[in-house]
């Protein structure tokens, strides 16, 4: 989307202001810088300072927005930008000391005995709120003052600073009434040493008392009304309202600052506000709803989402003057409401782009699946290899099915332990041999510890099987086994086990008993302990008998000759028969009992790694499965926010697009265009859908505050509002708002003090799908608001606790006694009044 420009003042949109000049010369001026500052107090106010600054990044508005938070209880700073620079008042144990003792002081009005300081902070009692500003005034006073001078400089020309808080908790009621004055001060030196108009304004949130007919019907903490009452009374009377406490003829020009530090008193002859604007808010909702959730979901998003609104529509509409809609207003205070319309743009992008996602995580689940099934066969196939006995010369199959590297290397492995005469070749030289054959096979590249058990913590990567095969032990493995099966082919009727067996069935008869019962021995032993001795003994026998022949028996002693003879060669024989078969047993039990027991250790780890991460794996699929199945359900929700139903949750509506399948959305058109006339265009919009719910939003907004109150009292009930509607959007949506259809919208009856064309031709808010209108309320009547009047009312009554379900001191919630007229307590009502305690409005 292109950049919009602002027009220099010679009205060129195309020109920088930077280099623009006029024909002599001269420098053309710049276009107006506005500062804007935003000191929210307590946690409300926090929490729409917080909206202002996600408005701020979304809409990225040409503006300088300075964020100084004060709060009583802690901030915490992960939870707000790096941007706020917060002030917290501190309540440590010499606070609380100090505490204690003004709360004992006549001369601390607004405190009592029975008023207590916890650690959190002001907690829904303003009198705790005001001390803690008092008693940290210094530090206040300093850090707003140096944040401001450090962000203006020469080239700005206008500032404007908001208070946002609430008037129903504790800070914010106890803090606004006096921090409003503070900041006067502090914003009159700021235009006196920048030369530049500087205003100060108040956002304001005080809990409704609705109304259901005639009763009214509180809902939330009773605090809650009590402190907005009290905080209403207090800032009529600080800004000279007519229904303030001025018209009751209390009169004061000081607030005084018996805590403070620097100051006796905050001079409040003038009002410190240039504008107040107030937005009741349903306490019950707020404590039901979250404030970061989505607006459409949640009430108090929508508030905040009013709230920022209205500060940012005045301060960024009208070409960066705030001066043009801003001098407009005529009242000093207003009440607000705004409404929201957007095209449900992003909600078909969601969609396309949620039709991507779902199709991606299915093909990780398959992934998965895959990877899970191929590391399960991996598994088994190295635990069938594991019971395989191996024939000599002959790679087993399986071996194909585990690693390709060796599959591909069988002949080299066939050669290598065909030539090994293994009667004769010892331990050095098959491991010789065998790492001629694996050194070039990659090792396993993995281990049990590079992988996380948690399911969350993996990638598809991870359960690649290629990564857990270990090729060169394999090898080893194979190799092993191929010169393992050459031995037991050659032990296999073996020379020496034959002669052993022939010998015995010969000779068993002249063997000694001791020697027979050998017979179910090894060879080895049956050697050793039989048959060897028993040739020797006859050895020695014939030799004896050859010695004891005489030579005259020559036949006797040839015959004899010949059978010592035959005897020898049979003992020779076997022992270099014996020396072989005793090598070979010796060789099979070191591989068996030595170098394959370790390679059988590291099968055996990967074959415990492929489980594991199978079970992993598996719960990973369920987790992808869930997701699919989210997916599914936010792109349900897309779709339903995408079809062409009109709709409206609270005060945000959407624009359906006009759409009949997928195939009518285009993820192009959707994403290059920059207005709502690029969507008209391309077919997604018409224009009666856009003009239908301008009127819809239209009909939402409402004066929130007065009340309908019985006419023949003296409050104005039936004056005349002023409605002054400030619409947010692109420059580019303009004429949206002129545009004429079968539906039309009225924006020019109600908006009839200024052009909006030109109120929005240098619009500096990035928002090409939306229309944020926002209605601020004039010559409002507090007299005619529940907030304002029943309160008090209903404590002169002594009939308080009956609406509000408590008993409340109204007295002990007054932070500020001196701006709030006179409240009588229930033992002073007159006993013999005839108008008793009753239900409802007073006088219903």
């Amino acid at each position: 989307m292109s950049e919009h420009k602002p027009q220099t003042a010679a009205g060129d949109p195309d020109q920088g202001a930077d280099d623009a000049t006029e024909s002599d010369g001269q420098q053309i001026n710049e276009p107006t810088r506005n500062k804007l500052f935003v000191i929210p107090v307590g946690t409300g106010g926090l929490r729409t300072a917080q909206r202002i600054h996600s408005l701020e990044e979304r809409l990225e508005p040409d503006l300088d927005i300075e964020y100084i938070p004060i709060e009583s209880a802690t901030i915490d700073s992960a939870a707000v930008p790096n941007e706020f620079k917060g002030i917290r008042l501190n309540t440590n144990d010499r606070i609380k000391k100090e505490f204690d003792q003004a709360k004992n002081d006549p001369s601390v009005p607004y405190l009592s005995p029975n008023h207590s300081l916890n650690i959190q902070g002001a907690t829904r009692n303003p009198c705790v709120g005001r001390f803690l500003l008092e008693r940290h005034d210094g530090r206040v006073k300093r850090s707003i003052g140096n944040e401001m001078r450090s962000a203006l400089d020469k080239q700005d020309t206008s500032a404007s600073i908001w208070l946002v808080g609430t008037g129903s908790g504790g800070t914010g009621s106890g803090i606004l009434p006096l921090l409003a004055p503070i900041v006067r001060r502090a914003a009159e030196g700021i235009e006196s040493k920048f030369d530049l108009d500087v205003r100060v304004n108040a956002m304001v949130t005080v809990s409704e008392l609705r109304t259901d007919g005639q009763a009214l019907d509180p809902e939330g903490e009773a605090e809650y009304y009590v402190n907005s009452s009290n905080t209403l009374q207090a800032l009529a009377t600080l800004q000279r309202l007519d229904e303030g406490a001025n018209g009751d003829g209390l009169s004061t020009e000081a607030i005084q600052t018996p805590v403070a530090s620097t100051v006796d008193y905050v001079d409040i002859t003038t009002p410190p506000l240039d504008k107040l604007f107030v937005a009741p808010i349903e306490e019950q909702r707020v404590d039901t709803s979250q404030h970061d959730s989505d607006r459409r979901e949640s009430y108090l998003s929508r508030v905040n989402f009013k709230l920022a609104s209205a500060i940012l529509s005045l301060a960024t509409v009208s070409a960066g003057d705030i001066g043009n809609t801003y001098n407009q207003l005529d009242y000093d205070m207003y009440t607000v409401d705004v409404a929201n319309i957007g095209a449900t743009v992003q909600a078909a992008l969601d969609l396309l782009t949620s039709g991507e996602e779902i199709r991606a995580q299915r093909r990780e689940r398959e992934q998965l699946e895959s990877h899970r099934d191929a590391l399960g066969q991996l598994e088994a196939n190295i635990n069938a290899l594991r019971k395989i006995e191996f024939e000599p010369g002959s790679v087993p199959e399986t071996i194909d099915d585990i690693s390709a590297e060796i599959s591909g290397r069988s002949s080299q492995f066939i050669d290598a332990t065909s030539v090994l005469d293994v009667t004769l070749a010892g331990v050095d030289e098959i491991q010789e041999g065998m790492s001629r054959v694996v050194t070039d096979l990659p090792e396993r590249l993995v281990s049990a510890d590079d992988f996380s058990d948690s399911p969350a913590e993996n990638g598809i990567e991870d359960f690649d099987p290629e990564q857990f095969i270990p090729h060169r032990a394999l090898g080893k493995y194979a190799f092993l086994n191929l010169v393992l099966a050459q031995i037991d082919a050659e032990l296999e009727d073996h020379a020496f086990e034959r002669r052993i067996d022939d010998l015995w069935e010969k000779n068993e008869e002249d063997l000694d008993a001791n020697v027979r019962g050998l017979s179910e021995e090894d060879y080895t032993n049956r050697y050793e302990q039989g048959i060897d001795p028993y040739l020797g003994n006859s050895e020695a026998e014939i030799e004896e008998q050859i010695a004891n022949t005489s030579w005259y028996e020559r036949n006797e002693r040839r015959r004899l000759r010949a059978t010592l003879d035959s005897i020898q060669e049979t003992r020779e024989e076997l022992s270099e028969l014996f020396d072989e078969y005793e090598h070979l047993l010796s060789l099979r039990e070191r591989l068996v009992d030595t170098e394959l027991p370790k390679l059988e250790t590291e099968l055996e780890d990967v074959c415990e790694l492929l489980g594991t991460r199978q079970t992993v794996a598996e719960d990973l699929i369920g987790e992808k499965e869930s997701d699919i199945r989210a997916a599914e359900t936010r792109r349900e929700t897309c779709r339903q926010r995408v079809t062409p139903v009109d709709n409206f949750s609270g005060s945000v509506g959407d624009i359906p697009l006009n759409i009949d399948s997928m195939e009518d959305l285009s993820r192009k058109s959707l994403t290059e265009a920059e207005s709502l006339f690029d969507l008209i265009d391309d077919g997604l919009l018409d224009r009666d859908s856009i003009l239908r719910q301008i009127s819809t939003a239209l009909d939402i907004v409402s004066e929130p505050l007065e009340d309908n109150f019985d006419n023949s009292r003296t409050f104005r009930a039936n004056s005349k509002l002023d409605k002054t509607l400030i619409p947010m959007t692109s420059a580019g949506n303009s004429g949206v708002l002129s545009m004429s259809g079968e539906v039309e919208s009225d924006l020019q009856a109600i908006n009839s003090r200024h052009d909006i064309g030109t109120v929005l031709s240098d619009c500096w808010v990035d928002s090409p799908f939306e229309l944020t209108l926002v209605v601020l309320y004039g010559n409002v009547s507090l007299e005619n608001a529940s907030e304002f009047r029943v309160i008090q009312e209903r404590w002169r009554q002594g009939s308080l606790d009956r609406l509000i379900g408590s008993d409340i001191d109204l007295s002990r919630h007054a932070a500020f006694p001196e701006l709030i007229p006179a409240v009588q307590s229930v033992s002073q009502i007159g006993e013999s009044s005839s108008e008793r305690p009753i239900d409802g409005v007073a006088d219903e």
